[in-house]
């Protein structure tokens, strides 16, 4: 008897074709339509229209049913599947005022302590986050990606996106404020607060929360802005010795007029009036805010 032939494995299913439209709140349209393919991840598709109006991809913010199109997810898990849909689309490339309001900086600075360079590109962003292990928060993102300041406790991220500098060292200036302000160390305030349960409240797990879980970034010396949760209105805290910390600022534009003593009026009352997630939400770091 001839052997039975196995049976042949039954091709991978193609993924469903959605065709989108992106529009602008006014209900101008702006990309599409255009069919592409469901399992297509929510940042693949901001590229794919960024690239299509040349902006930065992370300046296109993309909506579906008022939820965010935004991360590794895939859209059929967004309820985007067969069929045509029409998403909501917000340009924010406010790179020209914003770098306006960095002149603004350098002015008010001492002559010749800060000047400004060119934005940190995606590739840039893409180095930053993966060597400290954080994501920039939308707006600081934003001013990085307008221009970069240096000089006069400004952080050359360029410098420090470039690998030239060994990570961690000494002459690494972001980890060396992570490691002298924004690491708990003393064994009779880490104990303080419910930062965590009772039983677990060692130095090593409030390192480990510190560093890794809720990182701070250090954005002018030991001003630091919190990364958790992400979004806008973030607010911003002076660090010493992560035991000495005030609060500089409800929100990063707040922190900016007020830190760099720009007049009235440099950065727009609209920027600095936006919905901020008070100190008593921020998970963590609200326990350490001395």
């Amino acid at each position: 008897a001839s052997p039975e032939a196995s049976p042949e494995a039954s091709p991978e299913a193609s993924p469903a074709t959605v065709t989108l439209e992106a529009v602008k709140l006014g209900g101008e349209g702006v990309w599409g339509p255009e069919a592409v393919p469901s399992d297509l991840s929510c940042d693949e598709l901001r590229r794919l229209v960024a690239k299509a109006l040349q902006l930065r991809w992370r300046a296109v913010q993309l909506a579906f049913k008022e939820q965010a199109l935004e991360g590794p997810e895939k859209l059929e898990k967004k309820g985007l599947v067969e069929g045509n849909y029409e998403l909501q689309v917000v340009l924010q490339d406010r790179s020209a005022e914003i770098r306006t309001i960095q002149k603004a900086i350098t002015s008010c600075a001492k002559k010749g302590n800060v000047t400004l360079t060119e934005g940190l590109s995606d590739d840039e962003v893409v180095a930053l986050e993966k060597r400290y292990g954080f994501t920039f928060p939308p707006e600081f993102l934003e001013f990085l990606q307008a221009g970069v300041l240096v000089g006069g406790g400004w952080h050359d991220w360029h410098t420090l996106a470039s690998g030239s500098i060994l990570a961690g060292s000494e002459m690494d200036s972001v980890a060396s404020q992570i490691r002298w302000h924004c690491t708990p160390e003393e064994a009779d305030y880490w104990s303080e607060g419910e930062w965590a349960p009772p039983e677990e409240k060692t130095v090593e797990k409030a390192v480990e929360l510190a560093t890794k879980t809720y990182p701070l970034i250090p954005m002018l010396s030991h001003r630091c802005t919190v990364t958790v949760p992400h979004g806008y209105g973030l607010p911003v805290i002076s660090m010493h010795q992560c035991s000495d910390n005030i609060p500089y600022g409800k929100n990063f534009w707040d922190w900016v007029a007020k830190d760099a003593n720009l007049p009235e009026g440099t950065v727009p009352t609209e920027w600095i009036e936006v919905p901020s997630v008070p100190w008593e939400e921020v998970p963590f770091w609200r326990y350490w805010n001395g």
